[in-house]
């Protein structure tokens, strides 16, 4: 009986965790979502800036970095939270051949 207790507590943790984690990761991936957005906006601005020539290519090239890296952290976060799910749906039971 013990073990029958153990292995049911131990199913609702993986379960629990599971279910956190997707919306740890949710969340993170819409703030994620809004700061790529953010530096698109600045992007955008910066090249408007440097056809106008109110500053130099420099700050287009560092606003085009910045959302290169805005870009990736995005898509890492998706992963995780892709990743996520697919444990979540293991921990429920759901089986894959």
């Amino acid at each position: 009986m013990y073990n029958y207790i153990n292995t049911y507590l131990i199913a609702l943790a993986d379960v629990e965790n599971s279910l956190v984690a997707v919306e740890t990761f949710r969340t993170e991936y819409q703030t994620r979502v809004l700061q790529v957005q953010a530096a698109t906006r600045n992007l955008n601005l910066s090249r408007e800036r440097y056809d106008n020539g109110f500053t130099s290519y420099l700050e287009v090239l560092i606003a085009e970095s910045n959302l290169f890296s805005a870009s990736l952290a995005a898509s890492s976060i998706r992963a995780e939270q892709l990743t996520a799910s697919v444990i979540l749906y293991r921990s429920l039971g759901g089986g894959w051949e």
